[in-house]
């Protein structure tokens, strides 16, 4: 039974590692992920799964994820859109309310339509695609089951050789 555990969590670990090297792998320079039409986000401690739509589709009262500059720093939020003008070039600009702020951005600053926040699940994404998240969740758990297979191996060799 305990050999089997073990068994089972290896394969679980081994899952994670894919899922870790994927996300890493594939995390963009604005820090979300695409996938096909979808967008995985980590915005604080959420990660929070957008739509890409059609900018004709968008519209007032629509809740969306945009990329903003926040103190001089690139930052993902999620916000309702109030207000839609054409600016400029006939570029559409956005007046959105996030939490307690209105902030005006242009088209090329939307991810897409909100579907869903998963709470922790973004603290836990940002954590396991760092050096030190990658060593605490996948290698050292690695290195203990192949230590304990190890021990295991000797073990089994040690008890053919008595039986001899």
């Amino acid at each position: 039974m305990k050999d089997r555990i073990i068994e089972i969590f290896a394969i679980i670990i081994v899952i994670i590692a894919i899922i870790i090297t994927w996300l890493a792998l594939n995390i963009n320079n604005l820090n979300y992920i695409e996938l096909g039409k979808y967008s995985l986000v980590t915005n604080n401690s959420n990660l929070v799964i957008a739509k890409e739509n059609n900018l004709d589709e968008i519209e007032v009262n629509n809740h969306i994820v945009y990329i903003y500059y926040e103190k001089n720093k690139l930052v993902t939020k999620e916000g309702i859109i109030r207000d839609i003008n054409i600016g400029d070039n006939d570029i559409k600009k956005y007046k959105i309310k996030s939490n307690k702020d209105i902030v005006s951005i242009d088209s090329s600053c939307i991810i897409g339509k909100y579907i869903i926040s998963i709470p922790i699940l973004g603290s836990i994404i940002n954590f396991a695609i760092t050096r030190d998240g990658f060593l605490t969740l996948i290698v050292l758990p690695l290195l203990v089951i192949c230590i304990y297979e190890l021990f295991k191996f000797v073990d089994t060799i040690s008890n053919v050789k008595t039986k001899k």
